[in-house]
């Protein structure tokens, strides 16, 4: 009988463990998806207070659009914004020369326009890739070209491989699960499946692409890497940079300088900087190529939300036109 009772008394214990982790793992559970809960919901503020800021930004569509703009760069707006629970930062990393890019980068908060970025189906030149990953990823000439080459006759219709680039039979010779898609990539993480691509070398140039920008680049808000990837010799980037920035030689400040109006370019970069007669020419022939703007129609909104209390994050990245319009959605926990 003691030894019925004892056994009994073991199997009502057993029972109540079990039950007791059920219960723990299920509020663990409960607790998880209300912490993601008000992390989405400060993530979300932070897009919507963008899409305000966009809104603001209509009123004023005759003008160029500068990285001093208050959707590019207001820390009162975008930085540490706290509601309720936690708070919210709508972020970017800001561009560094080419030879800088192990640097820690400085954040800006605000939205980063796509049209200072390349657009990735759009863009058929070899040679405007090869420089980019030459600028932007620090890779030589040859391997910098062979992956330009492998991403165009990826995207291509045919399955006909350009000198050095890579098509179907590249592909199954190297025991690839796929082959190429030849059609437009609809996600930057494509890019991992051309050859020659690493994450590395993605990570890299990755804020220098784009695939949602009207296809032509911001001169007011365009990088080192993305005009030097358009063929323009560095000490005329300098030059241009270095007027757009004003006084004080830093971007996204007061003291910027607008260019206006493509046709007023050279001028502009002459008074400021001294153009020779070969680098006013060549400035002049870049703004009359049809690739440049002054203004941008697509941006890009890192939203990272955190609770006061706990160590998750959210981050919302999205891509949203001038009207507000959402063309993409990411969301990460971490």
């Amino acid at each position: 009988m003691v030894v019925l009772v004892l056994w009994l008394l073991l199997f009502v214990s057993l029972i109540t463990a079990a039950v007791g982790f059920n219960v723990r793992l299920r509020l663990r559970q409960v607790g998880q998806l209300e912490t993601r809960e008000k992390l989405r919901n400060l993530a979300d503020a932070g897009v919507e207070k963008a899409r305000y800021m966009l809104a603001f930004r209509e009123d004023q569509k005759a003008k160029p659009d500068l990285l001093n703009g208050p959707w590019s760069a207001s820390p009162p707006d975008f930085r540490g914004i706290s509601i309720g629970p936690g708070i919210f930062s709508v972020e970017y990393q800001a561009e560094k020369r080419p030879k800088e890019w192990k640097d820690p980068e400085d954040m800006r908060y605000g939205l980063c326009d796509e049209e200072r970025k390349i657009h990735l189906n759009r863009t058929d030149s070899v040679l405007i890739l090869t420089r980019l990953f030459q600028y932007g990823a620090a890779l030589a000439v040859e391997e910098a070209r062979t992956l330009a080459r492998s991403i165009l006759d990826w995207r291509d219709e045919d399955d006909d491989p350009s000198e050095g680039g890579a098509e179907s039979r590249y592909y199954r010779a190297a025991r690839t699960p796929y082959l190429p898609k030849n059609r437009d990539f609809d996600v930057l993480e494509e890019l991992l499946y051309v050859r020659g691509m690493t994450p590395e070398i993605l990570e890299r140039v990755r804020p220098y692409l784009t695939l949602t920008s009207n296809g032509k680049i911001n001169l007011n808000t365009a990088p080192f890497v993305v005009l030097a990837a358009q063929g323009m010799p560095e000490t005329l980037i300098d030059k241009v940079l270095a007027t757009r920035r004003g006084r004080d030689a830093k971007d996204a400040t007061e003291d910027d300088v607008a260019f206006s109006n493509l046709e007023s370019v050279p001028d502009q970069v002459d008074s400021y900087a001294a153009l020779s007669d070969e680098e006013r020419a060549r400035l002049t022939d870049f703004m009359q190529s049809g690739a440049f703007d002054v203004r941008s129609e697509t941006f890009a909104v890192r939203s990272v939300a955190r609770l006061t209390r706990g160590r998750q994050v959210l981050t919302v990245s999205a891509v949203m036109r001038e009207n507000g319009e959402i063309l993409q959605w990411q969301e990460r926990f971490s």
